[in-house]
Protein backbone atom coordinates (compact mmCIF):
# COMPACT_ATOMS: atom_id res chain seq x y z
CA UNK A 1 0.00 0.00 0.00
CA UNK A 2 2.17 2.80 1.08
CA UNK A 3 5.13 2.42 -1.92
CA UNK A 4 1.96 3.32 -4.26
CA UNK A 5 1.05 6.11 -2.20
CA UNK A 6 4.63 7.39 -1.26
CA UNK A 7 4.81 7.85 -5.20
CA UNK A 8 2.05 10.92 -4.88
CA UNK A 9 4.19 12.68 -1.68
CA UNK A 10 6.98 15.13 -1.77
CA UNK A 11 9.76 15.91 0.50
CA UNK A 12 13.29 16.33 -1.60
CA UNK A 13 16.71 16.58 0.26
CA UNK A 14 20.01 16.69 -2.02
CA UNK A 15 21.65 13.93 -0.55
CA UNK A 16 25.33 15.40 -1.18
CA UNK A 17 23.70 18.47 -1.80
CA UNK A 18 22.47 19.36 1.61
CA UNK A 19 25.32 22.16 2.45
CA UNK A 20 24.87 23.29 -0.69
CA UNK A 21 24.88 27.17 -1.13
CA UNK A 22 21.50 28.32 -2.81
CA UNK A 23 19.46 25.01 -0.96
CA UNK A 24 16.18 25.27 0.58
CA UNK A 25 14.58 23.03 3.02
CA UNK A 26 11.05 23.06 3.92
CA UNK A 27 8.66 21.42 6.12
CA UNK A 28 5.83 20.38 4.73
CA UNK A 29 2.71 18.30 6.28
CA UNK A 30 -0.09 16.75 5.23
CA UNK A 31 -3.30 14.84 6.01
CA UNK A 32 -4.83 12.47 4.20
CA UNK A 33 -8.70 10.47 4.21
CA UNK A 34 -10.07 7.86 2.88
CA UNK A 35 -14.00 7.47 2.35
CA UNK A 36 -14.55 11.06 4.55
CA UNK A 37 -12.63 9.42 7.05
CA UNK A 38 -9.20 10.49 8.63
CA UNK A 39 -6.58 8.08 7.33
CA UNK A 40 -2.95 9.01 7.32
CA UNK A 41 -0.77 11.63 8.51
CA UNK A 42 2.51 12.89 6.87
CA UNK A 43 5.43 14.61 7.78
CA UNK A 44 7.88 15.85 5.07
CA UNK A 45 10.95 17.50 4.99
CA UNK A 46 11.92 19.42 1.45
CA UNK A 47 14.85 20.59 0.96
CA UNK A 48 15.71 21.60 -3.25
CA UNK A 49 19.38 21.56 -4.51
CA UNK A 50 20.86 22.74 -7.78
CA UNK A 51 22.82 19.36 -8.03
CA UNK A 52 20.12 16.77 -6.82
CA UNK A 53 17.45 15.95 -4.76
CA UNK A 54 16.65 13.46 -1.67
CA UNK A 55 13.66 12.22 -0.59
CA UNK A 56 12.58 11.87 2.31
CA UNK A 57 9.55 10.69 4.65
CA UNK A 58 7.47 9.24 7.79
CA UNK A 59 3.91 9.07 8.20
CA UNK A 60 1.24 6.71 9.58
CA UNK A 61 -2.00 5.89 9.56
CA UNK A 62 -4.69 7.32 11.83
CA UNK A 63 -7.83 7.66 13.38
CA UNK A 64 -10.27 4.66 12.59
CA UNK A 65 -8.83 3.45 9.94
CA UNK A 66 -5.51 3.96 11.97
CA UNK A 67 -7.06 1.98 14.89
CA UNK A 68 -7.91 -1.26 11.91
CA UNK A 69 -4.93 -1.13 9.91
CA UNK A 70 -1.82 0.42 11.52
CA UNK A 71 1.14 1.65 9.70
CA UNK A 72 4.11 3.36 10.28
CA UNK A 73 7.20 4.00 7.73
CA UNK A 74 9.91 6.11 6.81
CA UNK A 75 10.90 6.19 2.97
CA UNK A 76 14.05 7.62 1.13
CA UNK A 77 14.49 8.29 -2.35
CA UNK A 78 17.81 10.14 -3.37
CA UNK A 79 19.07 10.94 -6.76
CA UNK A 80 20.27 14.11 -8.96
CA UNK A 81 18.99 16.00 -11.44
CA UNK A 82 19.51 14.53 -15.44
CA UNK A 83 19.09 17.24 -18.09
CA UNK A 84 15.87 17.35 -18.01
CA UNK A 85 14.87 14.30 -16.02
CA UNK A 86 16.39 12.89 -12.67
CA UNK A 87 19.02 9.92 -11.78
CA UNK A 88 17.83 8.36 -8.76
CA UNK A 89 21.16 6.90 -6.71
CA UNK A 90 18.77 5.03 -3.70
CA UNK A 91 15.32 4.06 -2.69
CA UNK A 92 14.95 2.73 1.46
CA UNK A 93 11.38 1.98 2.54
CA UNK A 94 10.85 0.53 6.17
CA UNK A 95 8.37 0.35 8.35
CA UNK A 96 5.16 -1.87 10.18
CA UNK A 97 2.39 -2.31 7.92
CA UNK A 98 -0.56 -4.61 9.42
CA UNK A 99 1.59 -5.21 12.00
CA UNK A 100 4.34 -6.81 9.75
CA UNK A 101 7.75 -5.28 9.55
CA UNK A 102 9.00 -4.64 5.58
CA UNK A 103 12.11 -3.22 4.50
CA UNK A 104 12.61 -2.92 1.00
CA UNK A 105 16.36 -1.18 -0.17
CA UNK A 106 17.07 -0.35 -4.03
CA UNK A 107 20.33 0.98 -5.32
CA UNK A 108 20.10 2.66 -9.06
CA UNK A 109 23.07 2.60 -11.66
CA UNK A 110 22.29 4.68 -14.64
CA UNK A 111 18.53 3.90 -14.40
CA UNK A 112 18.94 -0.11 -13.38
CA UNK A 113 17.86 -1.06 -10.07
CA UNK A 114 20.04 -3.32 -7.96
CA UNK A 115 17.42 -4.83 -5.28
CA UNK A 116 19.44 -4.53 -2.09
CA UNK A 117 16.71 -5.98 0.73
CA UNK A 118 13.48 -7.13 0.11
CA UNK A 119 12.23 -8.53 3.77
CA UNK A 120 9.87 -10.42 4.03
CA UNK A 121 11.10 -12.12 0.00
CA UNK A 122 7.42 -12.89 0.06
CA UNK A 123 4.39 -10.59 1.38
CA UNK A 124 1.88 -12.48 0.79
CA UNK A 125 0.35 -9.80 -1.25
CA UNK A 126 2.14 -9.81 -4.36
CA UNK A 127 3.54 -12.07 -7.09
CA UNK A 128 7.54 -11.81 -7.38
CA UNK A 129 8.32 -9.04 -10.16
CA UNK A 130 11.62 -9.72 -11.90
CA UNK A 131 14.07 -6.75 -11.41
CA UNK A 132 15.18 -7.03 -15.23
CA UNK A 133 11.63 -5.70 -16.52
CA UNK A 134 12.19 -2.69 -14.23
CA UNK A 135 15.11 -1.66 -16.95
CA UNK A 136 15.63 1.55 -16.96
CA UNK A 137 13.49 2.88 -14.13
CA UNK A 138 13.14 5.23 -11.27
CA UNK A 139 12.04 4.64 -7.98
CA UNK A 140 8.10 5.37 -6.98
CA UNK A 141 8.83 8.02 -4.83
CA UNK A 142 11.32 9.48 -7.15
CA UNK A 143 8.12 10.25 -9.61
CA UNK A 144 7.31 12.96 -7.78
CA UNK A 145 10.72 14.72 -7.83
CA UNK A 146 10.31 14.39 -11.43
CA UNK A 147 7.01 16.59 -11.67
CA UNK A 148 8.47 18.90 -9.67
CA UNK A 149 11.21 19.47 -12.32
CA UNK A 150 9.01 19.33 -15.02
CA UNK A 151 6.44 22.13 -13.74
CA UNK A 152 9.20 24.32 -12.44
CA UNK A 153 10.86 23.89 -15.84
CA UNK A 154 8.40 23.89 -18.60
CA UNK A 155 5.21 24.70 -16.74
CA UNK A 156 3.42 21.41 -17.14
CA UNK A 157 4.06 17.74 -16.97
CA UNK A 158 3.77 14.71 -19.46
CA UNK A 159 5.75 11.32 -20.19
CA UNK A 160 6.16 7.67 -20.15
CA UNK A 161 8.25 5.70 -17.62
CA UNK A 162 9.03 2.44 -15.44
CA UNK A 163 8.45 2.69 -11.54
CA UNK A 164 10.17 0.21 -9.37
CA UNK A 165 9.47 0.22 -5.44
CA UNK A 166 10.66 -3.45 -4.95
CA UNK A 167 7.24 -5.04 -5.06
CA UNK A 168 5.57 -3.83 -8.24
CA UNK A 169 6.73 -2.72 -11.76
CA UNK A 170 4.48 -0.14 -13.21
CA UNK A 171 4.66 1.96 -16.18
CA UNK A 172 3.07 5.31 -15.43
CA UNK A 173 2.17 7.82 -17.61
CA UNK A 174 2.24 11.98 -17.07
CA UNK A 175 -0.29 14.46 -18.80
CA UNK A 176 -1.11 17.67 -17.55
CA UNK A 177 -4.72 19.08 -17.54
CA UNK A 178 -3.53 22.80 -16.75
CA UNK A 179 -4.06 25.36 -13.88
CA UNK A 180 -7.01 24.38 -11.65
CA UNK A 181 -8.77 26.45 -8.76
CA UNK A 182 -8.59 25.01 -5.74
CA UNK A 183 -11.63 26.30 -3.41
CA UNK A 184 -10.95 26.83 0.50
CA UNK A 185 -11.55 23.74 2.69
CA UNK A 186 -10.79 23.39 6.49
CA UNK A 187 -8.75 20.22 5.23
CA UNK A 188 -6.16 22.21 3.28
CA UNK A 189 -4.17 25.03 4.08
CA UNK A 190 -3.56 26.36 0.68
CA UNK A 191 -6.37 27.79 -1.73
CA UNK A 192 -5.69 28.88 -5.43
CA UNK A 193 -4.61 28.30 -8.58
CA UNK A 194 -2.38 24.70 -9.15
CA UNK A 195 -1.41 22.92 -11.79
CA UNK A 196 -2.94 19.35 -12.13
CA UNK A 197 -1.17 16.52 -13.06
CA UNK A 198 -2.62 13.21 -13.99
CA UNK A 199 -0.63 10.56 -13.09
CA UNK A 200 -1.74 6.84 -14.40
CA UNK A 201 -0.06 3.58 -13.72
CA UNK A 202 -0.51 0.19 -14.81
CA UNK A 203 1.05 -2.96 -13.07
CA UNK A 204 2.91 -5.00 -15.19
CA UNK A 205 5.12 -7.37 -12.84
CA UNK A 206 4.33 -8.37 -9.14
CA UNK A 207 0.19 -8.34 -9.19
CA UNK A 208 -1.61 -8.39 -6.14
CA UNK A 209 -2.54 -12.43 -5.78
CA UNK A 210 -6.14 -10.78 -5.28
CA UNK A 211 -6.70 -9.06 -8.29
CA UNK A 212 -8.05 -11.06 -11.38
CA UNK A 213 -8.14 -7.85 -13.66
CA UNK A 214 -4.25 -8.08 -13.52
CA UNK A 215 -3.04 -6.11 -16.36
CA UNK A 216 -6.37 -4.45 -17.25
CA UNK A 217 -6.36 -2.37 -13.97
CA UNK A 218 -4.92 1.27 -14.60
CA UNK A 219 -5.07 3.49 -11.43
CA UNK A 220 -5.60 7.48 -12.06
CA UNK A 221 -4.17 9.15 -9.75
CA UNK A 222 -3.58 12.83 -9.97
CA UNK A 223 -1.10 15.92 -8.07
CA UNK A 224 -1.54 19.63 -7.80
CA UNK A 225 1.27 21.64 -7.90
CA UNK A 226 1.37 25.10 -6.06
CA UNK A 227 3.03 28.12 -5.10
CA UNK A 228 3.45 27.36 -1.49
CA UNK A 229 6.87 29.24 -0.17
CA UNK A 230 8.25 32.24 -2.13
CA UNK A 231 11.80 31.21 -4.17
CA UNK A 232 10.73 27.54 -4.34
CA UNK A 233 8.76 25.89 -7.30
CA UNK A 234 5.62 24.82 -6.75
CA UNK A 235 5.12 21.87 -4.98
CA UNK A 236 2.29 19.13 -4.10
CA UNK A 237 -0.67 21.39 -2.57
CA UNK A 238 -3.08 18.35 -3.10
CA UNK A 239 -3.18 14.21 -3.97
CA UNK A 240 -5.16 11.72 -5.21
CA UNK A 241 -3.75 7.95 -4.91
CA UNK A 242 -5.35 4.68 -5.14
CA UNK A 243 -4.18 2.24 -2.30
CA UNK A 244 -4.67 -1.75 -1.53
CA UNK A 245 -5.66 -0.82 2.30
CA UNK A 246 -7.31 2.39 1.93
CA UNK A 247 -8.75 2.37 -1.69
CA UNK A 248 -8.90 6.01 -2.83
CA UNK A 249 -7.22 8.60 -0.78
CA UNK A 250 -7.08 12.38 -1.09
CA UNK A 251 -3.73 14.29 1.14
CA UNK A 252 -4.14 17.90 1.38
CA UNK A 253 -1.59 19.88 2.38
CA UNK A 254 -1.66 21.34 5.83
CA UNK A 255 1.06 23.26 6.30
CA UNK A 256 4.95 24.77 5.08
CA UNK A 257 7.40 25.81 6.86
CA UNK A 258 11.04 27.21 6.27
CA UNK A 259 13.52 25.19 8.65
CA UNK A 260 16.65 26.12 6.45
CA UNK A 261 16.97 29.01 4.16
CA UNK A 262 20.47 28.57 2.98
CA UNK A 263 21.33 31.36 0.83
CA UNK A 264 17.40 31.30 -0.87
CA UNK A 265 18.48 31.51 -4.43
CA UNK A 266 17.59 28.11 -5.97
CA UNK A 267 13.98 28.74 -7.47
CA UNK A 268 14.36 25.72 -9.38
CA UNK A 269 14.85 22.38 -8.78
Amino acid sequence: MMPRLAALLVLLLPGAVRAEPGSVTIRLTYEGYASGLHALSITSDLTLGSDGYRIAMSGHTAGMIGFLYHARWRTVSEGTWAGAGIAPRLYDNAGTFGGEPRHVEIAFHHGMPDLLVLDPRDDHEHEPAPVGLADPSIDSLALSALLIRQVANDGTCGGRLTTFDGRQIQIVTLQSRGPEMLAPTDRSSFRGAAERCDVNGQVIAGFERDDPARTRTILHDAMWLGPVVAGAPNLPVRMNATTRHLGHTTLYLTGATVIDGGTRTASKP
